[in-house]
């Protein structure tokens, strides 16, 4: 047992040293794109993942818990009150402060990624803060279609899908999520387009993301064609209680082009940068 164990943790260790040295070769020629979702941990970020603001939704409104955001988001949208989910987000959000991994990211662009393209579906803004910590105050927030004409090819970008806190348009509702993703979110048309050409000319590293949300494979679906044209990487995070089923690993890398790596999302920027 302890032989098997060893022998599955140096191919884990050694398939995540083989996927750094192919993300390296993509960021050296300029076609890698990083795509930052919310399912990491608190202690992590910095600020509550979707499950976790999820069920405080739903304890808030007297709804079953378990559900997903976009799910108990919908029922509070069905009793007329759009609003104040908005608002919840707004109360859990405001104020959070950058943890471990946004530090490491806002490092990673500031030293390596300094061009780069960054897409999120967190509403939150720990990347920004963690930004100007570090002292850099040229990253290009677009959150909507009419920001997309005056980016600046030679300054760090990060297209909010979902939205920004600070603002009272949010994707957030199952509506929401498939209006965005086929294309009939107001002002945001434009901005899904820009994405799709960004999963098709470049190797996507997905940090912090849940593979098997239905609204990613959607996304995949919809936006990337099925599978990615550019080998695309998923950094699954070391410790997940139920890890992920080698049948479910292999069928990523298969049909849709993503190929996923254990490992710690802040380890592998850093070696990135390194």
């Amino acid at each position: 047992m302890g032989a098997a164990h060893g022998a599955a943790h140096g191919a884990a260790h050694g398939a995540a040293l083989g996927a750094v040295r192919d993300l390296q070769g993509y960021l050296q020629k300029g076609r890698l794109v990083l795509f930052v979702g919310s399912d990491l941990p608190q202690e992590v970020t910095g600020a509550p993942e979707r499950q976790t603001l999820a069920d405080r939704l739903a304890q808030e409104k007297g709804l079953a818990p378990g559900q997903s955001l976009s799910a108990v988001a919908q029922q509070v949208m069905a009793g007329g009150n759009r609003f104040e989910f908005t608002a919840f987000l707004k109360r859990q959000l405001t104020g959070v402060q950058p943890g471990p991994f946004y530090h490491a990211l806002a490092g990673f662009v500031q030293t390596t990624f300094v061009k780069g393209t960054i897409i999120t579906t967190a509403y939150h803004r720990l990347l920004e803060s963690a930004l100007e910590s570090a002292g850099v105050y040229n990253l290009q927030t677009v959150s909507q279609d009419s920001m997309i004409p005056f980016l600046d090819p030679d300054a760090p970008t990060l297209f909010k899908l979902y939205g920004d806190i600070q603002q009272a348009d949010l994707i957030v509702t199952e509506q929401d999520q498939n209006a965005l993703i086929r294309g009939r979110a107001t002002e945001r048309q434009d901005m899904v387009d820009e994405v799709a050409r960004l999963f098709k000319r470049n190797c996507v590293l997905f940090l912090g993301v849940d593979l098997r949300d239905p609204v990613m494979l959607a996304l995949f679906d919809d936006v990337a064609g099925g599978k990615f044209q550019v080998p695309a990487f998923a950094v699954w995070r070391k410790g997940t209680s139920d890890g992920m089923p080698e049948a479910e690993r292999q069928s990523l890398e298969s049909n849709r082009g993503v190929r996923v790596v254990e490992g710690d999302e802040g380890a592998v920027l850093e070696a990135l940068g390194g």
